[in-house]
């Protein structure tokens, strides 16, 4: 099972509608799926050839018990607003703390995602890397696998490294 967290409104129910069907192109926000914030959490599944996958996405509002769920899970994506300035400090926080936890540290591997990635910013990759700290994060965890990709769940930009990912590790 894949775990999918990150802070309210990052984008994690529309990045896993989006990777059930991979094949879909948006041309505009109009023909991208509605979705609603997530209480509680969320199921959803990648169908294969071979294997279906089964993705949780627990909402941003429970951060406090994410914890609970990463023993159960092979893989973790952290979904983070490179958009919104505002809580690239709260999600650096959460992040560190996943990273901490003795159910995560060097057992599991972990994509975090810098969605949003269309939306008119000033904000570079580079940039919000820093402010995440991800390079000191994998400085200070060798052992512990840790990739980064840019997405726009608009363009489909970086949609399809996301499902390669997932099906590499999955």
């Amino acid at each position: 099972m894949i775990l999918c967290v990150g802070q309210s409104a990052s984008g994690k129910s529309l990045l896993l509608k989006r990777l059930q069907n991979i094949e879909f192109q948006a041309t505009n926000y109009l023909d991208i799926p509605s979705t609603v914030p997530t209480v509680g959490t969320n199921i959803g599944f990648i169908k294969t050839k071979s294997k279906t996958i089964t993705i949780e996405e627990v909402g941003g509002s429970m951060a406090e018990i994410w914890h609970q769920y990463y023993s159960d899970s092979q893989t973790i994506v952290f979904v983070v607003d490179s958009t919104n300035m505002s809580t690239i400090g709260d999600s650096c926080v959460l992040l560190c703390q996943m990273l901490s936890d003795t159910n995560v540290i060097n057992t599991k591997h972990i994509l975090v995602i810098l969605n949003k990635c269309d939306k008119c910013c000033n904000q570079r990759k580079d940039e919000i890397m820093y402010l995440l700290m991800i390079d000191n994060l994998i400085q200070s965890l060798p052992n512990q696998q840790i990739t980064v990709y840019e997405t726009s769940c608009l363009t489909g930009k970086g949609l399809q490294l996301v499902y390669d990912w997932i099906l590499r590790y999955n």
